[in-house]
C-alpha cells in the first residue's frame, strides 16, 4: 500500500536498499502534530489573553435621526438626543425629541412622543459589554395598559466600541462630548 509519503521502491533484485523516506516521513508527521498540540496548549498559559473591554464611565451623547414630523417645513430635521450617564454599573438614558429648523434647535417633547427616561445596568459577559435598560418614566406620553410605567420589560443591548471615547449602542453612536451642531440649548 502506498501512502502520501511513500516513495517508489526499487525492484527487489536490483541490489539497492529500501528508501529511508518510508520510515522517516510518518515519524515527522507525528512529531509535527505533537508540536502543534503542545503549542496550542502552552500559548494561553504564557499570557496570550484577549484584552478586557474598555470601561464606560461618565456622560455620553448620541443622536438618532427620525422621519420629519412637520412636512410643511421641508428643511426641518427631527431627531432624538440621547444622554446616557453611567455611574459604576448603573445606567440612566434620557431621550429628548428635538427639531432643527433654519439652523436653530428646538425642543419638541410635547409634539413627538415625550421625554423618555430609561434606567438599567451595565455588565460584562466574557469579552462583551451589555447594557440592560427599561423605561422608567415618560413625560407627555399616553398611558399604556399592556405595560404601565415603570416598565417590567428590560431590553439588553451589546456595546460595540469605536474608540476610547465613543461606542455604538442599538445603532446610535455615543461620544463623551455633545455635538454642538445638534445639541439643544434653550433659546432666549
Amino acid at each position: 500500500m502506498r501512502g502520501a509519503y511513500q516513495t517508489r521502491q526499487p525492484p527487489a533484485n536490483s541490489g539497492c536498499p529500501p528508501s529511508p523516506h518510508i520510515y522517516i516521513m510518518p515519524r515527522m508527521k507525528n512529531a509535527l502534530r505533537t508540536l502543534a498540540l503542545i503549542t496550542m496548549l502552552i500559548l494561553p498559559l504564557l499570557g496570550c489573553k484577549n484584552e478586557a473591554p474598555p470601561q464606560i464611565q461618565g456622560t455620553y451623547y448620541g443622536y438618532e435621526f427620525i422621519n420629519s414630523l412637520s412636512p410643511w417645513e421641508p428643511e426641518s430635521i427631527w431627531y432624538y438626543e440621547k444622554e446616557m450617564t453611567v455611574d459604576k454599573n448603573k445606567v440612566t438614558l434620557t431621550r429628548s425629541t428635538l427639531t432643527k429648523i433654519k439652523g436653530k434647535v428646538w425642543s419638541s417633547e410635547t409634539d413627538a412622543g415625550g421625554l423618555h427616561v430609561y434606567e438599567g445596568a451595565i455588565k460584562t459577559s466574557g469579552e462583551r459589554v451589555i447594557i440592560g435598560l427599561r423605561l422608567i418614566s415618560c413625560a407627555f406620553c399616553p398611558e399604556r395598559s399592556d405595560d404601565p410605567l415603570p416598565s417590567k420589560i428590560q431590553r439588553e443591548y451589546i456595546v460595540r466600541f469605536i474608540s476610547q471615547d465613543s461606542f455604538e449602542l442599538d445603532g446610535v453612536i455615543y461620544k463623551n462630548t455633545p455635538d454642538p451642531k445638534w445639541n439643544w440649548t434653550p433659546h432666549p
